[in-house]
């Protein structure tokens, strides 16, 4: 039990820390809404800092949380790796040819991106 409580713990912390990120360093960044291939993702750029955060459209959030929670998580969540990020990401930075040079996941759904031009 003792075992579960710390568990517990360390997840909220790290929740806590993601929004805490978000929060800090994306606060007054107004989001693009970018369609690539007819989804949409909200993109907040910095170009000043040369990096942004990326999620997917509301409507992608809503429907992909709505089947984790009807199935209580075994419909598992995509939007956990690079790889569902990246490419939407790479197709807005190529337009002013620049590229990803790093990036980590935020929370789920929220991906940073660094990138030089």
């Amino acid at each position: 039990m003792k075992f579960l409580m710390i568990i517990a713990v360390g997840l909220a912390l790290t929740a806590c820390t993601g929004i805490n990120e978000a929060m800090t360093k994306y606060t007054g960044t107004e989001p693009i809404t970018y369609d690539i291939v007819g989804n949409k993702w909200r993109i907040y750029d910095q170009p000043e800092n040369g990096r942004l955060m990326i999620t997917p459209g509301y409507g992608k959030s809503t429907s992909t949380g709505f089947k984790q929670g009807i199935t209580y998580g075994l419909a598992g969540n995509p939007y956990k790796e690079a790889d569902a990020f990246q490419p939407a990401a790479t197709a807005y930075l190529a337009q002013r040819n620049c590229k990803i040079s790093g990036g980590h996941l935020v929370l789920p759904y929220q991906y940073e991106f660094e990138y030089v031009c």
